[in-house]
């Protein structure tokens, strides 16, 4: 793999590959699946020393799938490399290289002599090779064309599909909101037809008159104009995974989209 341009890699310092059926490759594959806490690009990574797995972490702060969590990065259809200001689930402290070191000491494990398989992605970050080598880390280990595997849209493709398949619109939406909803296959509810309780998600018009008892147990998705009054006790819902500000139709549509396709 030398012909592959890494974004950074230590001097002295190179991957090795494995193929997908490398026994310490699956575990970090296990990791992937049970610790990743970011859904849109999830990586998992194992600490193994002298043949046994010692500890795993996954990136997004190892928090798993217990929190819904939408990426202003994907809303917004930032380019690769930037926006990450807007989202700190990104953040290097979060990743998984040094989400495992940190396991690592926790449990009183020492890393140093040790070997890091990551799955999920196809380099490591300055920070994440800075962490490692002072930690004393061996090796990495990728999987072999990870390049190719774990390139961003090649990932993308797979975790931006919604898993919602109902979504309940509430107040004063134009036909071509439920027509996004549609596009990704959600069967449609409108507020009238009191479907909210069998809803996946919720869409809310913040343009309604009365939000002071608004409180549904669902994912909700904030809609309102830009510079528009929108209650506190609505904005710090815990259930609240975004708050579109649009100025334009086409703004606020093109943000739904991609809003739905996270959840």
């Amino acid at each position: 793999m030398d012909s592959v341009d890494y974004p950074y890699i230590p001097e002295k310092r190179s991957f090795i590959f494995v193929d997908k059926n490398n026994s310490f490759m699956m575990e970090a594959h296990t990791a992937r699946q049970e610790y990743a806490g970011d859904s849109l690009f999830p990586v998992g990574v194992v600490l193994v020393k002298d043949g046994v797995v010692l500890a795993m972490a996954g990136n997004g702060f190892n928090k798993g799938k217990s929190v819904v969590h939408v990426c202003p990065r994907v809303v917004n259809d930032c380019p690769s490399g930037e926006g990450y200001e807007l989202c700190d689930l990104h953040d290097s402290p979060g990743h998984a290289e040094a989400m495992l070191m940190q396991v690592a000491k926790q449990e009183g494990i020492d890393p140093a002599g040790g070997d890091v398989y990551l799955y999920g992605h196809w380099w490591c970050c300055k920070a994440c090779w800075k962490i490692m080598i002072q930690n004393g880390i061996k090796n990495v280990y990728l999987l072999e064309n990870a390049h190719e595997i774990f390139h961003r849209d090649r990932v993308y493709a797979t975790t931006l599909q919604t898993s919602l398949k109902t979504v309940c619109l509430i107040g004063d939406f134009d036909a071509v909101f439920a027509d996004v909803c549609r596009e990704l296959g959600c069967v449609v509810y409108q507020e009238s037809e009191n479907k909210i309780p069998e809803s996946d998600a919720v869409i809310l018009n913040t343009d309604i008159n009365d939000l002071s008892s608004f409180d549904y147990n669902k994912p909700i998705i904030l809609v309102s104009k830009k510079e528009s009054f929108v209650p506190n006790k609505l904005l710090n819902n815990s259930n609240v995974v975004y708050h579109i500000e649009y100025s334009s139709k086409e703004e606020v549509l093109r943000k739904l989209r991609n809003i739905l396709k996270q959840l």
